[in-house]
């Protein structure tokens, strides 16, 4: 690629179903899928915007990252909801990125008792310690600092959102819905 096409071409790391353009904007190349007129990202990889032919594509990210240990710190797209927990797919074990696609489960409950419960949806990232990995599963935990949902969008409109951890509320600059969410706490 010479320096002039270098220009025209901006590149960012992306996980499958983060949110890169609206098909208005750029075309949808290899690596990306077309939902409800938004290109997302359909691989782990660098995401590609081509500003002189307006497409976007993914470069997928390729490695062999082992299965997750216990104590690990994970990061993972959440994939569905169940009666009880949620099913969490791995794209980042440590500070490594993973093409493989490890599942784990997060308790939607939290504490000895299960008092406190977690809010998440699904397309939801978060960031999880693994608990264990007892009979080949594993068990995810967000309790503790930095832990939680790191990235999501509006439910109603599928906007960005503004973060207030310290409510544990996300609020839309489209709409303005307000919204609970188990966010990760930072500590400044």
């Amino acid at each position: 690629m010479t320096n002039e096409q270098q220009k025209f071409v901006r590149r960012r790391l992306v996980v499958p179903g983060e949110k890169l353009a609206v098909v208005e904007e750029f075309t949808p190349g290899p690596g990306t899928i077309v939902y409800n007129g938004q290109v997302l990202a359909s691989a782990y990889g660098i995401a590609e915007y081509n500003h002189e032919d307006m497409t976007v594509s993914i470069n997928p990210i390729k490695n062999n990252v082992g299965r997750p240990t216990s104590n690990e710190i994970v990061e993972g797209i959440v994939d569905a909801i169940q009666v009880g927990h949620a099913i969490v797919i791995i794209h980042k074990i440590g500070d490594r990125l993973s093409s493989h696609r490890f599942s784990a489960l997060l308790p939607l409950r939290r504490g000895r008792k299960g008092e406190r419960s977690i809010t998440i949806k699904r397309g939801d990232i978060v960031r999880a310690k693994v608990e264990s990995t007892l009979n080949a599963t594993v068990y995810l935990s967000i309790d503790g600092e930095n832990l939680g949902v790191i990235r999501t969008t509006c439910s109603n409109c599928g906007g960005e959102v503004i973060h207030i951890p310290q409510k544990n509320v996300v609020e839309c600059i489209n709409c303005g819905l307000k919204e609970p969410r188990s966010l990760a706490r930072y500590r400044k």
